[in-house]
């Protein structure tokens, strides 16, 4: 809870945003995750979106919830990126330059 990420997406081949919530292997998940009150300012815009939720290869998530997040940014990224079902995670209180997305 709290801080900032700036300017984040710095894995060197695989674009992530500044915030990724992810399972990449059968048998392993992510569960009861909160992220909140964070600041998120300039991801490039090489991101996919500044907040990526995902699963790969059989991983799975679980009631994950982004709280009171401001993204500040010049570029038009998406907020949130997802390829998980409805009602794996929530969004309240997000916002992109001061405009709430939900």
């Amino acid at each position: 809870s709290g801080g900032s990420v700036t300017g984040g997406n710095m894995a060197p081949t695989v674009p992530m945003g500044a915030v990724v919530v992810s399972s990449e292997h059968a048998g392993y998940s992510v569960n009861n995750a909160t992220i909140s009150n964070l600041t998120i300012i300039d991801t490039p815009p090489s991101a996919p979106s500044n907040i990526a939720v995902e699963t790969t290869n059989g991983g799975a998530l679980s009631n994950v919830a982004f709280q009171n997040i401001r993204i500040q940014q010049g570029t038009v990224l998406p907020a949130i990126s997802s390829n998980v079902p409805a009602g794996i995670y929530t969004a309240t209180g997000v916002t992109v330059n001061g405009q709430t997305i939900n």
